[in-house]
């Protein structure tokens, strides 16, 4: 009798949805038929908005900027359990709470998924948005307000050798170091559409009306990611237990999937001609694209997958994608190194563009069902 995998792709956004739904459907039937089935989806909270998990989870219930010295030790302790051990009892309680929220997230919060138990899957995969998570701190730069012009217009004052972030005790106060303002001083737009986000993604820093609370999101979205990356099993209950994968793009999907286009390219996908607001957004290598501008291009992109081939070569002959040499005696060894070396890669430069997705396809393009079940 054929093994049989049910697989739940869990993404951040419609756009997702929009793109991979169908594409990574249609490349697992076509390497193993009948035998896998593949459902796209999103991860929501208990309040049922949408969005990305790892940013939302915090892994000890405490922010990166609210934990003391005391229950920082008390987080180390927590983190560095065995969380394999044969003893149940001894089994991390911060990785049940993890795998439980995941849980909550795709199928019991999940309206798409209603009266669908977690228990019907024998994989989740998980793509996410690295949103720059794992750079420093001193990367992250207030965005200073504009005047009576505030929603469309903020300045951004940095040093190119020294960023620093200027909002102190929830006040602003102008960084005292010599020479910051002047030359040096750059201005970045913050378009009507984007300012329920607040925040421009560049290639060597983020810039946000909020810096700390940026600060803290990537705090809480490194650990709840190191986690993840340590974990090969989902718990559902009633013993079950579900294949957990993960992957990522950088800094985020409309970064990778856009970025390498030009502005004339840009003007030709949108059927118009570019603003200035524009022209800023998409110099961000497009990790900072208005929702309507991104369902064009998206719609773009999903009519370019049309067939396995064309999204397998998107994905596979970048030059910013993960390295996997397909001459390798041992594949499995061979993926499994270029996975492991993809996140190394990316802890490193999680403002760059990148991705680890063509390793999935690899890994699916194998044909092992044993990945899956």
């Amino acid at each position: 009798m054929n093994e049989q995998a049910n697989i739940y792709i869990c993404v951040e956004g419609g756009s997702d949805i929009n793109i991979f739904g169908n594409a990574f459907e249609r490349l697992f039937d076509e390497i193993f038929d009948d035998q896998v089935q593949v459902v796209t989806g999103l991860a929501y909270n208990f309040k049922g908005s949408m969005g990305d998990f790892t940013s939302r989870f915090d892994i000890d219930g405490l922010s990166g900027k609210a934990r003391n010295e005391e229950k920082s030790d008390w987080y180390k302790k927590k983190h560095n359990k065995d969380r394999k051990s044969k003893d149940k009892e001894a089994r991390d309680s911060l990785q049940v709470k993890l795998e439980s929220e995941l849980i909550k997230s795709c199928f019991k919060n999940n309206p798409d998924m209603s009266g669908i138990s977690a228990d019907n899957f024998t994989t989740i995969i998980h793509l996410i948005d690295i949103d720059g998570c794992f750079t420093n701190d001193d990367k992250v730069c207030y965005i200073e307000d504009g005047g009576e012009e505030e929603d469309i217009l903020r300045n951004i004052n940095i040093r190119d050798d020294n960023y620093r972030k200027h909002k102190i005790e929830g006040k602003e106060k102008k960084d005292e170091l010599s020479g910051r303002i002047g030359t040096n001083k750059k201005k970045y737009i913050l378009n009507k559409r984007n300012k329920e986000k607040n925040i421009l993604y560049r290639d060597d820093f983020i810039a946000a009306v909020d810096a700390n609370e940026v600060i803290e999101r990537n705090d809480r979205k490194r650990r709840t990611i190191e986690r993840l990356l340590n974990t090969e099993y989902i718990s559902s209950g009633k013993n079950r237990k579900i294949k957990y994968y993960i992957f990522y793009f950088s800094s985020n999907l409309d970064h990778f999937i856009f970025g390498p286009n030009t502005f004339e390219n840009y003007a030709k996908l949108l059927g118009r001609e570019l603003t200035e607001e524009d022209k800023e957004n998409f110099r961000g290598g497009s990790a900072n694209l208005a929702v309507d501008d991104k369902i064009i291009l998206c719609n773009h992109v999903k009519d370019k997958f049309v067939n396995s081939k064309a999204f397998i070569e998107f994905f596979v002959n970048d030059d910013d994608v993960s390295f996997i040499d397909m001459n390798a005696e041992n594949m499995d060894k061979e993926l499994e190194r270029a996975y492991y070396n993809s996140w190394e890669h990316i802890k490193k430069n999680s403002l760059k563009r990148g991705t680890n997705i063509n390793v999935l396809i690899e890994m699916i393009r194998k044909g092992d069902i044993s990945y899956w079940c």
